[in-house]
């Protein structure tokens, strides 16, 4: 399989008990099945949550790719429950909107939404809670 560009996406985290924001901007370079690159771009104010929260989250990511580990991080019917909310066709890309729980929470599974591109349908966002840690995450390319 040929390789992609590199791709940006955006971490974006809210804080809950404490009333924290925080972003970190990172370059991912995939190629299937088991290689992820990350690259810090830029971050914005709290390096605690950067430290705490998003590195462990990137941490995890890599963790997932392990080939112990890739049948149950899939995004298909064996690791979640799909339901379609909803047609986004104001979107620079039209997309259909899934609300997506996990059949069995573990780290690597998120609950949310996933945003699957009209055309392709290809996952082109997803945003929600991280495994079972009280984080939101909002990821985009």
């Amino acid at each position: 399989m040929a390789s992609r560009a590199p791709v940006s996406i955006i971490l974006r985290y809210q804080g809950f008990a404490i009333s924290r924001e925080a972003e970190m901007v990172t370059s991912i370079f995939y190629q299937a099945p088991d290689t992820k690159q990350f690259k810090e771009v830029s971050q914005t104010v709290s390096k605690l949550i950067v430290d705490k929260v998003f590195r462990k989250l990137l941490e995890t990511e890599q963790e997932a790719l392990k080939e112990e580990n890739r049948a149950r991080t899939a995004l298909n019917t064996d690791n979640y429950n799909f339901k379609l909310v909803g047609y986004e066709s104001d979107a620079a890309s039209p997309s259909y909107l899934f609300q997506v729980e996990p059949k069995n929470p573990t780290k690597f599974l998120y609950r949310g939404k996933i945003w699957i591109d009209a055309q392709d349908f290809a996952l082109s966002r997803h945003g929600g809670r991280a495994g079972e840690k009280p984080f939101v995450l909002d990821q985009e390319k």
